[in-house]
């Protein structure tokens, strides 16, 4: 009887260390990710700020198998929204700012836990070609479980990250031919 109680301490101990370190864990989390396109911004920016045919062509959560998307009433710029059902989750995004061939910011709710993500999508100069650099921080308040679930999420969304820009590479140049 004594072992038990003394696992049963063990474990519970474990699990209030736990919930301690993820109280001490970020509220955000953020990734960013980078691609040099052989294209000009010009090219680019069709595809960062129209949410009907632009983020349809390279966006991980979009082009995923069995996702419906909704687009709202405006397509492209500050204000255009569309949201999304599928197997992995739904969700909704609104294009908050955009300066055109530099920047598109946008805001994300994700259908699960409550999780909100600010984005930005910039673009810049880099000798006859144009960085495209993504950075998306996920903000997932007090709950330590999100916190933990945020860290542990990181890698999978920084490849995500890295396959958008990668559509978006093969976009802008396809169309430079």
């Amino acid at each position: 009887m004594r072992i038990l109680l003394f696992i049963l301490l063990g474990v519970a101990a474990a699990v209030v260390m736990l919930l301690i370190v993820g109280l001490l864990l970020p509220r955000r989390r953020a990734v960013s990710s980078r691609v040099r396109v052989a294209a000009p911004a010009a090219r680019i920016y069709p595809l960062l700020a129209d949410l009907g045919a632009g983020w349809q062509q390279w966006s991980p959560v979009l082009r995923t198998d069995g996702v419906e998307v909704e687009v709202g009433q405006r397509l492209a710029g500050a204000g255009a929204s569309l949201t999304w059902n599928g197997k992995a989750g739904s969700g909704a995004l609104t294009l908050t700012a955009v300066e055109p061939e530099r920047s598109v910011d946008y805001d994300m709710q994700m259908g699960f836990a409550g999780i909100t993500a600010h984005g930005r999508l910039e673009l810049a100069d880099d000798g006859g070609a144009t960085a495209v650099t993504w950075t998306d921080e996920i903000q997932v308040g007090g709950n330590p479980l999100l916190r933990w679930m945020a860290w542990a999420m990181e890698g999978m969304r920084r490849k995500n990250l890295d396959q958008g820009l990668s559509a978006i590479e093969s976009a802008a140049e396809a169309g430079e031919r």
